[in-house]
């Protein structure tokens, strides 16, 4: 079980960066958009394994704890970054 959920937070953390470097290369505002987009439903998911982990003390409170911060703020930059994006109208 831990391995697994370990292999779930590896991959959605992964995916959020290697979207993020690809939106660099967007050829349009909307392809940019459109990876931003996936970078931030992805940087959720990486949220949603991290607290399965605190949650289940796989790992030490101490290590957990930043990494949750961490993606917060990550994830708070990207969704300001996409209401720029796409404004509501």
């Amino acid at each position: 079980m831990v391995r697994r959920v370990a292999w779930q937070l590896a991959a959605a953390a992964a995916s959020a960066g290697s979207n993020l470097e690809e939106a660099k290369a967007a050829y349009s505002r909307r392809d940019f958009a459109a990876k931003n987009a996936i970078s931030l439903k992805e940087m959720r998911e990486t949220l949603y394994w991290l607290r399965v982990i605190n949650r289940c003390q796989f790992a030490d409170r101490e290590v957990v704890q930043p990494l949750l911060a961490e993606a917060h703020e990550l994830t708070a930059m990207l969704t300001a970054g996409m209401k720029k994006l796409n404004p509501v109208r």
